[in-house]
């Protein structure tokens, strides 16, 4: 009896080995790997759509995989991501916005350089000069956040790249005067969200482009006690403010004090 216990009992983890190996897969990358039920999904929402690229990132079936179909229809282009469960990929969101709107499809690639616990991709642009946009997923049920921007010549050479992180953006190319600048600041990283048109590309785009939080100069804070009057509308003493003048014509009222921040208050 204990004898096949135990056989029954290194069977069942074999069993189980196995189907943990199929949660894997192979073929990653490549519209010819580009799963038939995937296929299904995107002839039926999108007819008459050509797969341009298709992505598996981490290689996983799994209810945390994460897979990435590109589509192209005319002079427009949309990204589609997929999730897996109960042995299919289903639908999770398209965001066309992700790509730039072209008369040719995108290519999606295999990312190197991910390390162990991260899943990477890129999205390729066949233009001249050719652009590519990297995403990286740092934990598995993480969103994919841009990373970096890389222009290449013809010759495959670099000409321009933009390394993003959540603080600021390095910009480092050779087509300008500026050959290595850091920009603080941010911009929608989130691919789900991701505005290709909108993110910033260029130095000048950069300076104007990006969100970053204001910094507060050291010093004591100053409460005070102002009376309003109905109707009134005040705002700061600070004659170097550049509208203090301005203000002041239209009728406006000079608060005191010279550490509050520009505001513009109606009385109660």
């Amino acid at each position: 009896m204990k004898r096949w216990l135990l056989v029954m009992i290194i069977s069942l983890v074999c069993l189980l080995t196995a189907v943990s190996a199929f949660a894997y897969d192979d073929n990653t990358a490549g519209v010819e790997n580009t799963p038939d039920d995937v296929r299904s999904i995107l002839t039926s929402r999108w007819p008459e759509w050509e797969i341009t690229g298709w992505v598996n990132p981490a290689g996983l079936r799994s209810s945390s995989a994460c897979a990435f179909a590109a589509i192209h229809k005319d002079r427009s282009n949309t990204l589609v991501a997929f999730g897996y469960k109960d042995g299919h990929w289903v639908y999770k969101w398209s965001n066309a916005g992700a790509l730039s709107q072209r008369a040719y499809g995108m290519q999606l690639l295999e990312g190197t350089d991910g390390g162990k616990s991260q899943a990477r991709f890129v999205i390729r642009e066949l233009t001249s000069p050719t652009t590519e946009t990297v995403w990286t997923q740092s934990r598995s049920g993480q969103p994919f956040l841009l990373t970096s921007y890389i222009v290449h010549d013809t010759d495959s050479s670099i000409l321009e790249t933009l390394t993003v992180n959540a603080e600021n953006i390095q910009y480092q190319g050779w087509r300008t005067e500026e050959r290595k600048v850091s920009f603080r600041g941010t911009t929608q990283r989130d691919l789900r969200y991701f505005s290709w048109s909108a993110f910033p590309k260029t130095p000048d785009e950069l300076r104007t482009g990006l969100t970053a939080a204001p910094e507060i100069p050291s010093g004591d804070l100053e409460a005070l006690d102002i009376k309003f009057t109905r109707g009134t509308m005040f705002f700061p003493h600070r004659t170097d403010l550049p509208f203090a003048a301005e203000m002041e014509k239209q009728g406006f009222q000079q608060t005191v004090g010279s550490k509050c921040l520009a505001l513009k208050m109606i009385g109660h």
